[in-house]
């Protein structure tokens, strides 16, 4: 007879509680049996109901979905737990991994890859959003970037945003033709072709580096 995962998920935001309840309850071999609003909530809850799997937001009232994981793991508690946040900065991921979390879930991409989040982590493999990984390579191996000067970073900045060159000249009180330069700067640093669309390109794609 195959076990029925007992989860928990906790989160301030009720519309989003609300989905991913109902999504998860419609998974095979799962039940949200406890939802938590704060984290003082979802500490009791995860105590109480011998939960296999709490999806814990990072920003709640009394304790944040970090310091829960530390008080779980503190007591010996065996519920995996997965990091459910808007947040994409390093410091974070990594405070989650050395706390012993076992994912690491953007609500952005939250419906799309909780399924095979909950797969992984009850097997005792860990998941973090493709997404995370994403950026945190990007950050890594980027070293063009930081060949960058400052002016240069606020050209780039701007044309993530899709502003147009006399848009950034008015922005930063310069001449169209300087920014056109800086652009021109840009895209030899950062060794692309193919003018303003492969800046606009590379600026989208990287743009959590760049802002």
């Amino acid at each position: 007879m195959t076990k029925i995962l007992k989860i928990l998920l906790a989160d301030d935001h009720p519309i989003l509680l609300s989905g991913l309840s109902e999504y998860v309850n419609n998974m095979d071999n799962c039940e949200v049996v406890a939802q938590a609003a704060n984290g003082m909530q979802a500490l009791n809850n995860i105590i109480e109901k011998d939960i296999d799997i709490a999806i814990l937001d990072i920003d709640m009232p009394y304790f944040s979905g970090l310091e829960v994981a530390r008080k779980v793991k503190s007591i010996g508690n065996e519920a995996k737990i997965v990091i459910l946040t808007l947040h994409k900065e390093q410091d974070l991921f990594e405070e989650a991994k050395e706390i012993g979390c076992h994912g690491y879930l953007l609500k952005e991409f939250a419906l799309e890859e909780i399924k095979e989040c909950i797969s992984l982590v009850q097997q005792g493999s860990f998941y973090f959003s493709s997404e995370l990984n994403n950026v945190l390579e990007a950050k890594e191996t980027i070293p063009e970037y930081e060949k960058l000067t400052n002016t240069e970073r606020k050209v780039l900045t701007l044309v993530s945003q899709a502003k147009t060159s006399t848009e950034i000249a008015d922005l930063l009180f310069i001449s169209k033709k300087t920014v056109e330069n800086h652009r021109s700067n840009i895209c030899k640093k950062l060794v692309l072709e193919g003018g303003h669309n492969s800046l606009l390109k590379w600026a989208i794609q990287n743009k959590n580096l760049i802002t």
